[in-house]
């Protein structure tokens, strides 16, 4: 939870924000985008009348009906977060800081171009994005079809034939990276989010710097030989987060961040005019000027959300869901609390890329915390957009998961459910749906406290699983299934499902490796637990009965676990590098490629000597259940300096009998038998 001890916190070079916002006179009424005087809202408001907000029930499902009732809600969290704010210790404030607003317009550009894609077979081997859910495609700088590859490389997307070819190179930004990268058919969508949203005092030339985040699309035509084409583009509002795509239908998640700080620090500014003041006096002061500042600063906010061009987007409102209270049982006073809630808003985009963005609809919700911490999770069917907060309690803040559940009809994308868990998650994995239930992991920090004589911990931390039924419409799901003492004292470090099974791992000074048997979701059990050195960070299933994990073990270790029984889950083998060794596999499941049909692991590898003997490249490691694990050699790398073409994550493929791999400003092919080279693409 964020400190509410602010004065002094915030550097003064940020400058007098809210001066930017002031006199917005942005317009709309009647449906679609439409504008009217001040949106017809009141110029004021009654800080008395203001209530509580809705509570966290399916009434939040039903979304706004219309703008005066978004504002009633705007207006009732900045009264409450303000009055707890001008009421405390922390008042008044001398200092300034805020994130600016996106008033980006969302243009669209479509040019007619080669549509004539490939219909060669595709060849055999590895090349496929390493995705969580079998049919439903990630964002990655690398996408392939086998016969041709893309990769996004800083600002262009580069296409390349397995044979060593370097077919085109399309830029697409210029001083600015793509962010990743989506495939279907004959369409390639790159994505580029913009940095983070500020504005920033230039104190030295007495003018700011605006910088508005906004997530930048540009639809791409494959030709019959691989060359590249500009199909379209569109200015989406926030900057991207994460996106899906099921059978051509994208999924996809921004950030716009606001601060309600913003107006505190107006009220503040204006205390300065009263310098006789005694600070109960300055409060009483500051509580009159909400009524006069709450309908600026919520105009502000309206107009950074949902507004395009002077316009307001009334159908953008129609489908936000509504602002929910995170207080259960508490006092009105205590509903807002002070962490970094109701900051940030989510947005999620739909589209089909077949149809360019001529169907795309928009999605959005007030995250219940900084919505950067939102994980996503999609199975094709649903969405699934966790975001971590803390709700109050009678006695002490929870920390939570709020669970929004969107279903796909008919192109559609709408909010069906909602749903609640303690604690946070670790990272996609942390979600799973199986026949209707949401499974979903998450773990609880320590509490450490003053217990009257000594200051030590009150309860450990831990990990859980909950089960959810997703089939409950226009509700909160009821949690079904609850697994707990998982982890007492560590953390959570690795989570995988496999169908009706679970497998997670902690870590505090050995590794204990769970197995979950989530047959019967009213009932999941714990039934096996292996306690081994080191822990692993991500675990990839190879079969039904075996399991690879890649972590540490005093240096890079990949694991072999056989699996076939639950109950007694066995460490068959690991292979340990040295001790300065790492791999970005652990971290980013789009650098860990099995192959099966070979049984081999390809994963990038960093290692430093101490002598300045350092060593970069690929590890080729041959998987067996039978043999175990060897090391069938290394491509190298050389320690290339940063240039304008950059891979920023290495990856590799296999195509044919062609180990294809990237890292640095390089792309190189190697003979799969003996990892002889064949040829290299220079960036």
């Amino acid at each position: 939870m964020q400190n509410n001890k602010f004065t002094g916190f915030f550097p003064i070079f940020l400058g007098l924000l809210s001066l930017f916002f002031m006199g917005c006179d942005l317009i709309s009424s009647g449906g679609g985008n439409t504008a009217v005087d001040d949106y017809g809202l009141s110029s004021s408001i009654n800080i008395s009348e203001k209530g509580r907000l809705s509570a966290f029930d399916s009434e939040i499902l039903q979304s706004y009906d219309d703008l005066q009732e978004l504002a009633d809600d705007i207006d009732s969290m900045a009264v409450s977060f303000a009055t707890q704010i001008i009421q405390s210790d922390s008042f008044p404030y001398n200092y300034y800081y805020g994130y600016g607003w996106d008033v980006m317009a969302v243009d669209d550009v479509m040019e007619t171009t080669d549509n004539s894609g490939s219909d060669s077979e595709a060849p055999s081997g590895s090349y496929e994005t390493n995705n969580q859910v079998s049919g439903v495609e990630e964002v990655d700088i690398l996408q392939s079809n086998g016969n041709y590859s893309f990769l996004a490389s800083g600002g262009e997307v580069l296409s390349f034939s397995y044979q060593g070819e370097l077919i085109d190179r399309l830029t697409l930004f210029e001083d600015s990276t793509i962010s990743g990268l989506l495939l279907f058919e004959n369409k390639l969508l790159a994505i580029k989010q913009t940095t983070y949203g500020y504005w920033l005092c230039d104190c030295i030339g007495a003018g700011y710097e605006e910088n508005n985040p906004v997530t930048e699309l540009v639809l791409l035509n494959i030709g019959a030989q691989g060359q590249l084409s500009i199909a379209g583009s569109k200015s989406l509002k926030g900057s991207y987060m994460s996106a899906r795509m099921a059978n051509g239908q994208v999924y996809l998640t921004s950030s716009q961040d606001f601060s309600i700080y913003d107006l505190i620090y107006t009220i503040s500014d204006q205390l300065n005019n009263y310098p006789d003041l005694t600070l109960e006096q300055q409060r009483e002061r500051a509580l009159e000027l909400l009524e006069t500042e709450v309908p600026k600063w919520r105009n502000q906010m309206i107009s950074a959300l949902f507004s395009d061009e002077n316009n307001l987007d009334v159908q953008a409102i129609q489908n936000t869901i509504k602002m929910f209270d995170l207080a259960d049982g508490a006092e009105a006073q205590d509903v807002i609390p002070f962490s970094s809630s109701y900051n940030s808003f989510l947005n999620l985009y739909s589209f089909n890329i077949s149809s360019g963005f001529a169907d795309l609809t928009r999605q959005g919700s007030f995250s219940t915390a900084n919505s950067w911490n939102s994980t996503m999770y999609s199975d094709g069917e649903y969405v699934v957009i966790a975001n971590e907060g803390w709700t109050m309690s009678d006695t002490s803040w929870e920390e939570n998961v709020f669970l929004t559940v969107y279903l796909n009809q008919s192109g559609q994308i709408n909010p069906v459910a909602l749903g609640k868990v303690q604690g946070h998650t670790l990272n996609q994995f942390s979600m799973d749906i199986y026949q209707d239930k949401l499974r979903i992991a998450t773990s609880q920090w320590g509490r450490w406290g003053w217990n009257g004589s000594d200051w030590g911990e009150e309860s450990q931390s831990e990990s859980f699983v909950s089960i959810l039924d997703i089939q409950s419409p226009g509700s909160v799901m009821n949690t079904i299934g609850f697994l707990d003492n998982l982890g007492l004292g560590e953390t959570l470090f690795a989570v995988r499902f496999m169908k009706e099974k679970g497998f997670m791992v902690t870590f505090l000074q050995v590794d204990p490796f769970y197995t979950l048997d989530l047959s019967v979701p009213s009932n999941p059990r714990k039934v096996g637990e292996l306690v081994i050195p080191g822990f692993s960070r991500y675990l990839q299933p190879i079969s039904d009965d075996y399991i690879l994990g890649i972590g540490q073990d005093n240096g890079l270790q990949v694991a072999l676990f056989d699996i076939s029984s639950m109950a007694a889950p066995v460490q068959l083998q690991k292979y340990v590098y040295s001790d300065s060794s790492y791999s970005n596999a652990e971290y980013d499941h789009h650098a860990f490629r099995y192959v099966a049909s070979e049984e081999i692991l390809i994963i990038p590898q960093y290692a430093w000597g101490y002598d300045g003997d350092n060593k970069f490249g690929f590890s080729v490691l041959e998987i067996s259940p039978t043999l175990g694990i060897e090391e069938r050699g290394f491509i190298s790398y050389p320690d290339s300096p940063y240039s304008e073409s950059w891979i920023n994550s290495p990856r590799s493929m296999l195509i044919e009998d062609t180990v294809i791999t990237m890292m640095h400003n390089k792309i190189q092919g190697h003979d799969i038998t003996d990892l002889s080279y064949q040829w290299d693409i220079d960036l």
